[in-house]
């Protein structure tokens, strides 16, 4: 054997050997999740008072609230229905990719049929199979022992898949983003050629109009533009499910001097993340116009014009130039509890989000949380902050919140454990001071150059 073909061999067995020593470390995590989230169990039980483990993980792991929560019941079905994926993970006989294949693929099983499954498979040599050859043989392994055992049990498991359908979507790179549909197989498939339909009709019109778009563009459009034409349709014709279309807009942050192709610093689109200061400015021409003024040294904002500017047939920088006004800054105290539409828009662009732990709960839909209790503090915009129900209820059941001067947020937990969320917001970025160039004189004539 040449010796490249011998150091090729002795990279693969270090390459087999990682993937062991990961297994054990995922194995140990898991155990480690497992017991964390029985002890809070246990202390909820004996005082009463709602534990909040997934908050916890969130802040020492610095990942999100919902992925800590996932790795928390994950754990506790790997130790309730797969012991003996632990084991071949403790033993280094089975990977992580591999283990995450048996979790998904017998998520919807009782503990009895994922443990049978999980025996049957692995003891017939499962434990070699790729994931993809992998998960074939659970789901073969999961239909045949759920009729062996229970015959019930699949038309129980299909009823609690179909009740996980929904639809969710992801920020992508570059402006983009992306739509995850789950349904039942059929549905999904009556979905595909029903739209296959649709999509040769658009090319037939495009090709009428001399337009040219893909079969995934025109996909993409038809799938974005289909809530849309639903609610225009209930709402011609009619019905009981005919409601009054709200005026839902679509906020984007941006940047006056970005807008003025003065700076390249990026703009926001509210619940996406940050878009290119060139995304920005093809957005300006058809969009409508809200101003608000921040503070210029963190960002935070200060006032949020009531009126919005409709397109118009000025140029973007006319429109612009027209807000570029003094104003004066006024926020007067509400009576009653829960704040106005107005506060609450007010309140919902300052803040963006939960400041709870690594949540990212959109503030749209938090709950206003008084920082000092009403009646004593008042619902204003200074004693307000959008919380998710779970944050809510930790500010409530033992956790302390500070809030910071640059508008962060530090969070202590019962455990006497600490977690900072830095504000929403940053500092805008000014335009570069005036150089100034000091008069010469002319030695002729004595005037001014």
């Amino acid at each position: 054997m040449s010796p490249t073909a011998i150091r090729q061999n002795e990279l693969l067995d270090q390459l087999a050997a990682g993937e062991a020593d990961r297994a054990r470390g995922f194995a140990r995590r898991q155990r480690l999740l497992a017991e964390l989230a029985d002890l809070a169990h246990r202390e909820a039980g004996a005082t009463g008072v709602e534990q909040f483990a997934a908050m916890e993980v969130a802040g020492t792991c610095r990942k999100g609230r919902m992925a800590a929560q996932f790795d928390l019941a994950d754990a506790a079905r790997y130790g309730e229905a797969l012991p003996l994926t632990l084991e071949l993970l403790d033993r280094g006989e089975l990977y992580e990719h591999q283990a995450r294949v048996l979790l998904k693929t017998t998520e919807n099983c009782s503990e009895d049929v994922a443990r049978a499954v999980e025996a049957r498979v692995l003891g017939a040599g499962g434990k070699e199979l790729s994931p993809p050859d992998l998960r074939q043989a659970l789901k073969r392994a999961v239909l045949q022992v759920e009729s062996e055992l229970d015959a019930e049990a699949v038309t129980a498991r299909l009823a609690e898949a179909r009740a996980k359908r929904r639809v969710t979507s992801r920020a992508e790179d570059d402006g983009m983003a992306s739509i995850h549909l789950l349904g039942s197989a059929e549905q999904v498939r009556q979905h595909d050629l029903d739209l296959d339909q649709l999509v040769l009709q658009e090319k037939r019109a495009d090709r009428e109009a001399g337009v040219w778009r893909s079969s995934d563009q025109i996909r993409a459009d038809l799938m974005l533009a289909m809530p849309g034409m639903l609610l225009r349709s209930r709402q011609d014709t009619g019905g009981a499910r005919a409601v009054p279309r709200a005026d839902a807009l679509v906020n984007v942050f941006v940047p006056v001097l970005t807008a003025l192709e003065r700076s390249s610093e990026p703009g926001e689109i509210d619940g996406y993340g940050p878009i290119s200061a060139e995304h920005v400015r093809l957005l300006m021409p058809h969009s409508r116009l809200r101003r608000a003024c921040v503070d210029s040294t963190t960002g935070r904002l200060l006032e949020l014009d009531d009126v919005v500017q409709a397109p118009a047939e000025d140029t973007v920088r006319t429109r612009l130039l027209d807000m570029l006004r003094p104003s004066v800054v006024t926020h007067e105290a509400e009576p009653q509890h829960d704040p106005s539409a107005r506060l609450r828009r007010f309140v919902d662009l300052r803040s963006r989000r939960c400041d709870g732990i690594n949540c990212s709960h959109p503030a749209r839909r938090c709950h206003k949380d008084h920082r000092v209790p009403y009646p004593a503090g008042p619902t204003s915009e200074n004693n307000l902050d959008p919380r998710s129900a779970s944050c809510h209820r930790a500010k409530h059941s033992g956790w302390q919140v500070r809030i910071e001067q640059d508008g962060g947020t530090t969070w202590t937990s019962p455990l006497g454990r600490t977690y900072r969320r830095p504000p929403p917001y940053e500092p805008p970025v000014l335009p570069p001071a005036p150089r100034w160039e000091p008069l010469r004189r002319d030695e002729n004539d004595g005037e001014a150059a």
